[in-house]
């Protein structure tokens, strides 16, 4: 039930927040226009799934075993399902303009898919570290869990750089990207995306407890993530693109409201902040509900260790 009423929460925000004038151009135009009531709602429903399921997978992690192997895989299935629901929830453009028209000629989607699997793969296998970062930190038992996450995270790695940088069907992602889409760049952005992790879980991990240190712990972590996380952006992405005989950075060109008015100084700063609160909102909101399982799992931890 708290998951239903976060998603029809989350579709309500979606439908308002892509509407008002000030949000970035691109983010306004994910929608689909053509289903106006039922898109929202599968944003939602998307949102929830590749920013929660995370979790849930960090915690199978814990229980795994020599499973753990099989991680990738759990990824993988994380992706065909995030497929299936956001193509119909926006427009093929929209999808197109992160991953690139087909050019394999491959039958049926399985192009989009090849691409878009590896894209997905990045936020969640790295909002899943988050996870298990924060679940080592509030005194759950994690096992080789972390183990079989570098391991994944290291094979899973060249992959996703070969699909998404080496071989992009678009240049649209790989010109944001710092030093001509370099690795070191590519694994800053990695990193915030788990440092959006962190900070989301720990707030979601609340749930389970709310004593005044954990709560101060997640405050903390929410502010100080917030210059962090800039800082990582700011290195990762480019600084400098030449376009048009426009000049701007990487940040401009997603946070600005318009290409005709790209915001600069003290603004800029504030749209990355409201984009970064809203990633580190969006990951509480989507695992406070399944933090449940972490609780339930330390419980029968500490009454096996009860004499």
């Amino acid at each position: 039930m708290n998951v239903l009423v976060g998603i029809l929460m989350l579709a309500a925000a979606i439908a308002v927040v892509t509407r008002m004038p000030f949000v970035p151009y691109n983010i306004r135009e994910l929608p689909n226009p053509y289903h106006p009531l039922i898109a929202p709602v599968l944003l939602a429903i998307f949102v929830f799934w590749v920013f929660g399921m995370p979790a849930v997978a960090a915690r199978w992690l814990t229980l795994a075993k020599n499973r753990g192997v099989a991680f990738p895989l759990l990824v993988a299935g994380h992706g065909l399902i995030g497929w299936t629901v956001l193509q119909f929830a926006v427009l093929p453009e929209s999808i197109h303009d992160v991953i690139g028209s087909p050019v394999l000629h491959w039958p049926w989607q399985t192009e989009y898919i090849a691409r878009f699997l590896p894209l997905l793969s990045v936020l969640s296998v790295q909002l899943a570290g988050g996870a298990l970062i924060v679940a080592a930190i509030t005194g759950y038992r994690v096992g080789a869990a972390p183990v079989w996450w570098l391991v994944s995270a290291a094979v899973l790695f060249p992959v996703q750089y070969w699909v998404i940088v080496t071989q992009a069907a678009t240049d649209n992602l790989r010109e944001l990207v710092a030093a001509n889409a370099s690795v070191g760049a590519c694994l800053l952005l990695s990193s915030y995306l788990m440092l959006v992790g962190v900070a989301g879980s720990l707030l979601a991990s609340l749930r389970t407890g709310t004593s005044p240190g954990r709560a101060l712990v997640a405050l903390a972590a929410l502010v100080i993530s917030l210059p962090l996380g800039y800082l990582l952006l700011d290195a990762g992405t480019e600084a400098v693109i030449n376009y048009e005989q426009k000049v701007f950075s990487a940040l401009q060109f997603l946070l600005s409201t318009d290409r005709a008015h790209y915001a600069i100084g003290p603004e800029l700063w504030l749209r990355y902040a409201a984009l970064h609160l809203a990633a580190v909102g969006m990951t509480a909101l989507t695992q406070y509900p399944l933090w449940t399982g972490f609780h339930a799992q330390s419980s029968r931890q500490r009454r096996r260790k009860m004499p």
